[in-house]
């Protein structure tokens, strides 16, 4: 199932919507389902790009999904803290696949250059 990018888009696309339903904030829900679609659109790019083009870092994805399994499991568990780390860890990998698609692309030249971590 890892391989197929559409069940694995929707899967992310259903978890997350969960999520931001939990939240109890209207303004903040809807916010968040934006930025969702315009996140499973980069996320739908770069797994095609990893199975299509550059398998050796098929075990970014296979590290990814498994964050978002234990994701899954800490937040039944109710241990936010170790939820709240976990997101922002997988954030981190999912902006190292966008910045892996984005400079893999046809578009010759393009490099981005960040800040260590999602907080700087």
């Amino acid at each position: 199932m890892r391989e197929d990018i559409s069940a694995q888009c929707e899967t992310n696309a259903a978890l997350h919507g969960a999520i931001a339903e939990c939240c109890g904030n209207d303004y903040l829900k809807q916010t968040y389902l934006g930025l969702l679609t315009k996140n499973m659109r980069l996320a739908h790019m770069s797994v095609s790009h990893v199975l299509k083009l550059r398998r050796e870092k098929i075990t970014l994805y296979d590290r990814m999904f498994d964050e978002r399994d234990a994701l899954v499991e800490l937040i039944a568990a109710r241990d936010a803290d170790g939820a709240e780390t976990l997101a922002h860890t997988h954030a981190e990998h999912f902006l190292e696949a966008v910045i892996d698609v984005i400079e893999h692309s046809d578009a010759p030249g393009v490099r981005i250059a960040l800040s260590e971590g999602l907080d700087s």
